[in-house]
């Protein structure tokens, strides 16, 4: 014990070494992007813990015992929503602090759960120490739960400092992942060797867990939130709706295609245009990754002969004069999971360019027939999990999309058969979020009488 702490010790000392030197080295960088970039500005004095989120609201004047749950960006945040509102109903006497590293993250999380009292949300501190220490300060947990594996060592430091037990949860390894942890070696082991316990996805990471020297005793299997948190249960209505926003007239096929990267736009298009040329022209809904470049895309779509549109032009224009155009550009962020509704078709993008995939389990939940290309190496899981119940289809380049589409368009019946077994995968995975609060002693206040964090003096949100 008391060498891997000097080894902690060292590592800690190194890294914080090499954090100074680089902040020294691009600190005029810093600046420059700090004082010119408004996203960026906003965000770096409230990851430096210089001022109060303003969206603590009622959870900053409320008493009582407080987790912290941090997750990265929007990917993250959407997986952690079932865990954030089940265990707000399992446990009422808790708050919840709600943290996110990036804008969009935080725009995200802001219409998840901003008009739920008692959550508060503000930015994840930079791995600074002095900022780890003012958020920490504000926050002042008394457990913290770490979505996937968004590790910085000053926080892990700090919290054990103050006596914090952190939790990672949802762990899953890629391939790339894993083989940095085996880099890492015996430092790997005293990083996650220091959370009170972790939960992951499957028995793979169990097992390499297990092979970095981890107790598993910390470790349980508790599946993929990501399949608790994808249910229209609430919105059962919403595609119907939406369909009448967009005119959509009855019986027009959709195509949705969903967190699109550079790159595959185009070839959307093409496919578009072939299809159009072929006596189908469905209508494409296109929301890409990043609702920036919807202006960007939009140019790219004339450029092709297409009629565009941007969502929010055309929802701000009175019906009778706002007719569906031939492609739909999302320039928003929070609707993608309703619009997969209107989908006859859906492509999920990041996936035909290397950017790792999303999740479709999104378009999977409304019954729909999902496509994606060779690329899914960030849902390797859950893409498998679907293509062996041939509930999705794997394209490889605009071409085989293109005969996809065109297949699944001219036979509605073999569609539907399609979404229906996505339907299925989803419903036979739920319950990781219970599993995941059971084995956090989370899910109810007797099961949380013993635990470890139960004696903590009671936090400020």
């Amino acid at each position: 014990m008391g060498n891997n702490n000097l080894a902690l010790r060292i590592f800690w000392i190194l890294y914080n070494g090499v954090l100074l030197a680089g902040f020294v080295f691009l600190l005029p960088f810093i600046g420059y992007t700090v004082a010119t970039n408004a996203k960026r500005r906003h965000t770096f004095r409230q990851r430096m813990g210089w001022c109060r989120s303003p969206w603590f609201g009622e959870a900053a004047r409320s008493t009582g015992k407080c987790i912290w749950v941090h997750a990265l960006s929007v990917g993250e945040v959407l997986a952690a929503e079932p865990l954030v509102m089940r265990l707000r109903q399992v446990r009422p006497d808790l708050r919840i602090c709600f943290t996110t590293s990036t804008f969009t993250g935080f725009q995200t999380a802001q219409r998840l759960f901003g008009p739920q009292r008692h959550i508060g949300l503000t930015y994840f501190p930079y791995d600074w120490i002095g900022a780890v220490r003012r958020i920490a300060s504000q926050i002042n947990p008394a457990m913290v739960l770490l979505t996937e594996t968004d590790i910085w060592p000053n926080f892990l430091v700090e919290m054990h400092h103050r006596r914090v037990p952190v939790n990672l949860v949802n762990l899953r390894f890629s391939e790339g992942s894993w083989r940095n942890y085996r880099r890492l070696g015996r430092l790997a082991r005293i990083l996650l060797g220091g959370f009170e316990k972790i939960t992951v996805q499957h028995h793979t990471d169990f097992n390499r867990l297990i092979a970095l020297g981890i107790d598993p005793n910390k470790i349980s299997v508790a599946g993929n939130i990501k399949f608790d948190g994808v249910a229209p249960e609430q919105a059962a209505d919403s595609a119907v709706q939406w369909k009448r926003k967009l005119n959509i007239a009855p019986g027009k096929p959709v195509l949705v295609a969903g967190s699109t990267h550079a790159g595959e736009e185009a070839l959307l298009f093409k496919v578009l245009n072939l299809l159009a040329c072929g006596g189908t022209a469905p209508v494409l809904v296109l929301a890409p990754r990043d609702p920036l470049r919807s202006e960007e895309i939009v140019s790219s779509c004339r450029a092709f002969g297409l009629d565009v549109d941007l969502l929010t032009a055309m929802l701000n224009r009175t019906p009778e004069v706002r007719p569906c155009p031939q492609v739909l550009v999302v320039d928003t962020i929070g609707v993608l999971k309703v619009l997969y509704g209107v989908a006859d078709v859906a492509f999920v993008g990041g996936s035909l360019v290397p950017c790792g995939g999303h999740n479709p389990l999104e378009p999977a939940v409304w019954g729909k027939p999902v496509l994606f290309g060779p690329d899914m190496r960030d849902f390797s899981l859950i893409s498998r999990l679907l293509l062996e119940a041939r509930a999705a289809q794997q394209v490889m380049n605009a071409d085989e999309l293109l005969q996809a589409v065109t297949i699944l368009l001219a036979h509605p019946q073999l569609a539907a058969e399609m979404g229906s077994r996505g339907l299925n995968v989803v419903e036979a995975h739920k319950g990781s979020v219970d599993r995941t609060l059971k084995f956090l002693k989370l899910f109810t206040q007797n099961d949380n009488k013993n635990s470890p964090w139960a004696q903590a003096a009671g936090p400020r949100c």
